[in-house]
């Protein structure tokens, strides 16, 4: 599903703006406005070549900052979700280089959430997942942050029974806060611990789950190539086409 059926859009309908029941002008256009959104992330054309099925391509563009900025989309996300399995939550990290469309925002590189690393400018998408690969929290960091960074915004008012991710995760603080939750934390040691622990070696197979969402999100052009100058725009194209994922 590229775009958005009756269903889903039912569904969300309460959450979008420009309803009668709204000041302002009502939105007639809706259903039009959610096809165009997924068609331009899925290509990963630029905002200008939307085809004219779906409006004029600046309207559509200025309404998707509109949305983005006031937080529609996620919302929009959270109802489209079917209540997630958090007895496991899975983490992990990955890095996208910035396409070159992505530069040129005013604010610099903390603007937009990208930094420079070996291989140029990237960013880097952190993220957590549910038992059944749904997204449930993202961050999006410079490309050399490291995964812990995001791990405070990660796990706020998330309830897991087991948080599961790898070395990169592993640190006294993340296990401290873990435990002092009442669950489990099932992470491989690093070899520089100067005392090992022991680990469940088959939940940490189980974490095919967050790979596969990484893999889906990125058949998305516009996600794969980061084409967005800002970094909110960018997560919120993430959480759209995790919407639209866990829809189908």
């Amino acid at each position: 599903m590229d775009g958005a059926d009756r269903r889903h859009v039912a569904r969300i309908a309460p959450l979008l703006p420009g309803k009668a029941t709204e000041p302002g002008v009502t939105a007639a256009d809706n259903r039009q406005f959610l096809d165009a959104v997924p068609w331009r992330f899925r290509t990963g054309s630029p905002w200008r070549d939307i085809p004219e099925r779906f409006g004029i391509w600046d309207s559509v563009f200025r309404r998707f900052r509109l949305w983005a900025v006031s937080g529609v989309f996620e919302r929009a996300f959270d109802a489209l979700s079917e209540e997630f399995d958090l007895d496991h939550v899975f983490a992990d990290g990955t890095i996208v280089q910035a396409h070159q469309k992505a530069s040129g925002v005013r604010g610099g590189t903390g603007m937009r959430g990208i930094g420079p690393s070996l291989g140029g400018l990237t960013r880097k998408i952190v993220a957590v997942v549910d038992a059944l690969g749904c997204l449930a929290r993202i961050v999006i960091l410079p490309g050399r942050a490291q995964h812990l960074a995001g791990v405070p915004a990660l796990l706020e008012d998330l309830r897991f029974g087991a948080f599961i991710g790898d070395k990169a995760f592993d640190s006294d603080r993340l296990l401290e806060e873990v435990e002092g939750r009442g669950a489990v934390l099932v992470i491989p040691p690093k070899r520089n611990r100067t005392a090992s622990r022991d680990h469940d070696r088959e939940m940490c197979m189980w974490r095919h789950q967050i790979e596969g969402f990484f893999a889906k999100i990125e058949e998305f052009r516009a996600v794969a190539a980061r084409n967005d100058k800002t970094g909110g725009s960018f997560a919120t194209g993430i959480h759209l086409v995790a919407g639209v994922i866990a829809a189908t």
